[in-house]
């Protein structure tokens, strides 16, 4: 099975630096949660809808440009994610 190239160690500090981006976040403002989850399962889920969010624009942009560029995914992923931490409560 392959991975997607997103998955790499190119791309490992960029991973590193959202995650250490969404933990501050929850550390500084807190999180509310309904639900009794930790921050390791927040931090996750925040990584994993950013993923799920952003690969339609990435898709769009694949059509668009005619080639795969796995810099425009990451760059999407981050949009997202910095959207959700600047909009969640």
């Amino acid at each position: 099975m392959k991975i997607h190239p997103i998955f790499s160690k190119e791309y490992s500090l960029w991973w590193f630096l959202l995650t250490v981006a969404i933990f501050l976040k929850a550390i500084i403002f807190g999180f509310k949660t309904s639900v009794d989850r930790g921050l390791m399962f927040w931090i996750i889920g925040t990584l994993f809808c950013a993923i799920i969010f952003a690969s339609p624009f990435y898709l769009i942009s694949r059509l668009i440009l005619k080639k795969w560029n796995h810099k425009i995914y990451m760059i999407l992923i981050s949009i997202i994610v910095g959207l959700f931490l600047i909009f969640n409560q």
